[in-house]
């Protein structure tokens, strides 16, 4: 090979991976340095099989979206060259004092019962909440609805208060049911990858978990299998049985209806997939809100 051809190769090779997007996931470096997560307890399982169904995941797709703040911070301008593009930009302190940092984008098609949207947000928040990410969501009408999720985030609201998420997630919903794959770290829960397989839902029949469809999800050499039974089974709260490397464990109590909503008497407690319904509906569109007390960190060992 010529001298000049060899010199040049490894960057003709460098700038095809990062167009392919390989070398610029934003989730990447979490997911390949965070350990395996434990799966061994039913409740370690139960926030695992909450956080990884496509159902919940399409939900956090959709308000994986900047939000501006209060005036003209950050702001916010449609593209030049594209109507149908919407530029945010931060390095600003809005109205209220909350200062932003950050850029971010979002492409919106909709006619014709089909909507796209595609959002990249780099390093884009208020305060120390931040996400560095890129998703896709493209609904047609009775064909289906596919999305996908590549996300950092810093300071996500889950349980435990840990400092950072991160995912590659791709998801579907073909007529009632849904399928997914990816792989999903959190901070101080590990890392595991997850795959769902015929996830239906039937709320004549059983509003409080799926009527069918499995999760498995692996990490450490280890193998978890959920199947959700609601069509046979209906119970209150919600129930699967689950393996733990092929071996049954029993019920998995808690599992929740279709984007974890659980119906429930108003002396019960809430459901155990309130949390997640907060974090999609409240917790991610990074609009001015009080910033919650953070726990002091913790001193070693």
């Amino acid at each position: 090979m010529p001298t000049a051809t060899r010199a040049i190769a490894p960057v003709l090779a460098a700038a095809i991976v990062g167009l392919t997007g390989l070398a610029c996931s934003p989730a990447q470096p979490r997911l390949r340095q965070t350990e395996g997560a434990t799966l061994q307890r039913d409740q370690d399982v139960l926030r695992w099989e909450l956080l990884t169904r496509p159902d919940m995941l399409f939900a956090f797709a959709t308000v994986i979206t900047p939000e501006p703040g209060e005036g003209a911070c950050p702001r916010v301008e449609p593209s030049p060259v594209n109507p149908a593009l919407t530029l945010f930009t931060g390095n600003c302190t809005d109205e209220a004092g909350r200062a932003w940092h950050g850029e971010a984008e979002r492409w919106l098609q909709a006619a014709n019962g089909r909507v796209v949207q595609r959002v990249r947000m780099r390093e884009y928040g208020s305060g120390d909440e931040t996400i560095t990410a890129s998703s896709w969501l493209h609904g047609n009408g009775g064909s289906g609805t596919r999305f996908s999720i590549d996300v950092e985030m810093a300071h996500p609201d889950l349980p435990g208060d840990p400092q950072w998420l991160a995912m590659r997630y791709r998801g579907a919903k073909q007529g009632e049911h849904w399928a997914g794959r990816g792989r999903v770290a959190v901070d101080g829960w590990g890392s595991l990858s997850t795959r769902t397989e015929g996830l239906a839902f039937d709320t004549d029949r059983c509003k409080s978990e799926p009527t069918g469809g499995k999760t498995t999800l692996s990490a450490a050499r280890h193998e978890v299998e959920i199947e959700y039974d609601g069509a046979t089974d209906c119970d209150r709260p919600g129930t699967a049985q689950w393996r733990y490397d092929g071996q049954p464990r029993g019920e998995l109590s808690g599992v929740s209806g279709e984007l974890g909503c659980s119906p429930r008497d108003s002396d019960d407690p809430a459901p155990a997939g309130a949390w997640l319904v907060l974090l999609c509906v409240g917790g991610l569109r990074l609009s001015p809100r009080p910033r919650r007390p953070r726990a002091a960190p913790r001193s070693p060992g």
